[in-house]
Parts: C-alpha cells; structure tokens; sequence
C-alpha cells in the first residue's frame, strides 16, 4: 500500500474524528445553553426585600440553611463572582439518616404530623430569598383536585386553592440567575404531573408547608415518585393505583 494513500487515510480519519468531537461539543454547549434558557424562563425576577406580607412571613421559616451556608449570604456570592449564576445545593431536609423500612409506618408517621393531605396541581409560584439571604423559598399556587384528610381548622376543599411554601428555588436578582435546592425537598413540578402533599398548616398566613420526610408525591398517569433524593422505603410502590390505596387504607385506620 502506497506511503501517500496511508499518510492521506490518516488524515482523514483525524478530520473526521475532529468533526465528530466538534459536533458534540457543540450539541453538548447547544443542549446547556438551552438548559439555562429554561431555567430563566422559570426564574422569579426580585427585587432584594420587596415582597408581599406572605412572603415576607415565610421567608423566616427556613433558619437552617444559613447555618448550614456558614451564613455567607447569596448577595455575598454574586458580589464574589459577578455575572456568574450563582448555585448552592445541600441535603437536610430530612431528620434521619436511617433507611426506613415499612411504607405504611411511614404514612402513619405523616398522617399524624399532618393537618391536611390533598392531591392537586401546581398553577403557579413565586420565589424569593429568605429573610437572611441565604437561601431562596418558593411559595406554590396548588389547586386542590382531591382532599384525603382535611384541615378541620380551616377546611378546604376541592376545586379551591392553597399556597405551600417549600425551600428551595430560583431567582433572578438585576440579571444573575441564583438557584437553591435541597435534594431532600425537591420542587413540586408544574405540567401534566398532580401532585399528592402531606401538609403543617400555617395559620398567620393561611398557607401550608411540607412536614418533615416523604411527604410530597409526583403523581403521573400511572406510576409515583417521591419527591426526594433519598431511597424511599422498598415496600412503598412506585404503581400508582396501589400507592393511593395503601394511603387510603392507612387514613381509614388511624382517622377516628
């Protein structure tokens, strides 16, 4: 085989293995800057300190992070790398570091913290920092589709409205992107997904927040995946069907 040919098929072979890393690299950059088009589109726009009377109630309900944040706040990040978006992610939402291991244990353990559990879906939320800036919140606009266990300080019912303020969010403050999350209290999705909540109510606002561990659902056509980035209890089924009735046998026994 000719000297020339070889030294040609070489370089073609280099040309082509170049294109190759060259187009994924540019579908890779392609698919992140999309990404981060859609998580403008979902970002709050604030003002640092303007907010309604709710929010600013509710904004005080999430001390921990700024321990766990050494309480550098947000606004200290963006000043430290301005024009980057800023991002913090940890995990204590949840108390125990122990694996549990009865679905239904687990119910009755929400069930009895619980003053509400309703299935709905998400139709709006508006975000913010908390009151010491460490962290972003996020109160949900949730339109109740079923009420399992109702409130009997404030009833609601199905058809109305409640707002579940939950940590974990983002804002956009004067162009920089600042998204938080706690992967123990992951955000509640908007679309064709319901949702199943168990619920603390908040009566200085009339709202409710999530109670501690699995307590929110992502409810799709036929399976449910616990909101949360730790296992879920091997005997909890991810069926759908057979998740709403252990709950519903599970309320029935421990309602009086």
């Amino acid at each position: 085989m000719p000297r020339s040919f070889l030294v040609g098929l070489v370089a073609a072979l280099i040309l082509f293995v170049g294109a190759r890393v060259s187009v994924a690299r540019f579908q890779g950059e392609a698919s992140k800057a999309e990404a981060r088009q859609a998580e403008l589109a979902d970002a709050s726009p604030i003002r640092v300190g303007e907010m309604t009377p709710k929010l600013e109630f509710h904004s005080r309900r999430f001390p921990d992070y700024a321990r766990i944040c050494a309480r550098q706040t947000l606004l200290s990040a963006m000043r430290k790398s301005p024009g980057e978006d800023i991002r913090r992610t940890h995990t204590i939402g949840l108390h125990s570091d122990e694996e549990p291991e009865y679905a239904q244990d687990v119910l009755r353990e929400l069930l009895s913290q619980s003053d509400t559990v309703l299935r709905g879906r998400v139709v709006g939320k508006q975000s913010q920092l908390t009151d010491d800036l460490c962290w972003v919140f996020t109160d949900y606009e949730v339109r109740i589709n079923e009420v399992l266990k109702n409130n009997r300080a404030a009833p609601v019912d199905a058809g109305g409205l409640v707002t579940v303020t939950k940590p974990g969010g983002s804002v956009i403050i004067d162009s920089t992107l600042v998204v938080t999350l706690d992967e123990a209290v992951l955000p509640l999705p908007r679309g064709k997904s319901e949702v199943l909540l168990f619920l603390k109510y908040i009566p200085e606002t009339g709202s409710y927040e999530s109670v501690p561990g699995f307590a929110s659902f992502e409810l799709n056509t036929a399976t449910m995946k616990p909101l949360c980035a730790r296992p879920a209890p091997r005997s909890l089924p991810t069926d759908r069907l057979l998740f709403e009735r252990m709950l519903v046998s599970t309320i029935d026994r421990v309602t009086p």
